[in-house]
């Protein structure tokens, strides 16, 4: 993955004189236009690359996307991004699916959020602001949500529950393939799927 941040890097570098390409796939279905006219044994001219003091500044930014701590949080479909979580806090909240007014959709974002940001604890301070004491079982219940989401999340960063998961989805995406190439031979009879 870094060479790839890098290839892209150097892509604005190039021009025909001093091309830039070290980094670049050269399979047949490369996104290099200079490697894929190159492969073709057809002739490639450069265009539009960028000044190189543009490119220079922008180093420090490829530097860090190209960081190895920042990379392995994308391993496996992981994700860096902390805002795709948010997300799916609020449209659990407020399905997408289902038209709400924009009241109804900015308080289930600040629930979304704050439940995000604090856990369900927040809820209790909530209510405080709005002068409505929150009882005992409601706080130990919101105590013991908070309590279950951390274990959750500690059970799922586990090396070997990682391990079971990619293995169900091998199993089950060889199950689907197994399902396709059979589905060449099968008519469609009711009931049958």
């Amino acid at each position: 993955m870094q060479q790839a941040i890098w290839a892209i890097f150097l892509h604005k570098l190039y021009t025909d004189e001093k091309p830039q390409h070290g980094f670049c796939p050269s399979d047949t279905d490369t996104w290099c236009k200079f490697k894929k006219a190159e492969l073709l044994g057809e002739p490639y001219h450069h265009k539009n690359s960028l000044p190189v003091d543009v490119v220079e500044a922008m180093r420090p930014v490829f530097r860090d996307l190209a960081n190895s701590e920042l990379l392995k949080k994308c391993l496996y479909g992981g994700t860096q991004n902390r805002n795709e979580s948010v997300n799916n806090v609020i449209w659990s909240r407020v399905p997408k699916k289902t038209f709400v007014q924009l009241e109804v959709l900015s308080l289930g974002t600040y629930d979304a959020v704050s439940s995000f940001n604090m856990g369900n604890v927040s809820k209790l301070e909530i209510l405080r602001k709005m002068c409505i004491e929150p009882g005992d079982y409601t706080v130990q219940a919101m105590e013991c949500l908070d309590k279950q989401r951390h274990l959750r999340a500690k059970y799922y960063c586990l090396q070997k529950t990682k391990e079971v998961r990619k293995e169900k989805r091998f199993k089950r995406k060889k199950e689907d393939d197994e399902l396709l190439k059979n589905a060449d031979h099968l008519e469609y009879v009711a009931g049958m799927f």
